[in-house]
Parts: structure tokens; C-alpha cells; sequence
């Protein structure tokens, strides 16, 4: 498996479920997905990977 970092995060109000309708800004997981340090994350898990 390989890690490839991008700099374009999707987020959660964009993201399309396929049946025309996206995430509302109010629903649980999208206000979790912006607390956690999604930055952080990524540079640890990146650093996993030389």
C-alpha cells in the first residue's frame, strides 16, 4: 500500500452519499469531523511512510 499526501482535503458537507444529496452541516459526524486535527493526523501517518 502507498501513502500519496495531497493538499486538497474533502470535507464532510461536500462529500456526495450517490443519491444526489450531501451531508447537512448540522448532522453529528460533520461537526465531530471539524474538531478533530485532521493536519496532525496526516503528519503523523505520514511519517510512518519514507
Amino acid at each position: 500500500m502507498v501513502y500519496r499526501h495531497t493538499d486538497v482535503q474533502l470535507s464532510f458537507e461536500s462529500f456526495d452519499c450517490g443519491l444526489g444529496t450531501s451531508l447537512s452541516p448540522d448532522n453529528e459526524w460533520v461537526k465531530l469531523a471539524s474538531l478533530i486535527p485532521w493536519q496532525k493526523l496526516d503528519e503523523a501517518y505520514q511519517s510512518v511512510f519514507n
